[in-house]
């Protein structure tokens, strides 16, 4: 799934990306390009009307959270 979503992405073939990538890199790629589109989604949900927004499920602004400084990753969950 990871696989076939980042080829995708990058217009590559998936099993390039199984045979040729480290599961940390497929890892790290999956999460920036997740992280991407459900920042575009939470985004575009923001700019809908209140009366809109109150009706539509809030979307996640991070599907995949990666771990460092805790200072920083609190901030940016706000």
């Amino acid at each position: 799934m990871m696989a076939y979503y980042v080829a995708e992405t990058l217009h590559m073939r998936p099993n390039d990306i199984l045979d040729t990538w480290g599961t940390s890199e497929l890892a790290v790629a999956f999460g920036h390009y997740a992280n991407e589109k459900a920042s575009q989604q939470y985004e575009q949900w923001k700019e809908l009307d209140s009366d809109t927004r109150a009706k539509t499920k809030k979307p996640e602004k991070y599907i995949v959270y990666f771990h460092g400084n805790e200072e920083e990753w609190q901030k940016n969950l706000q």
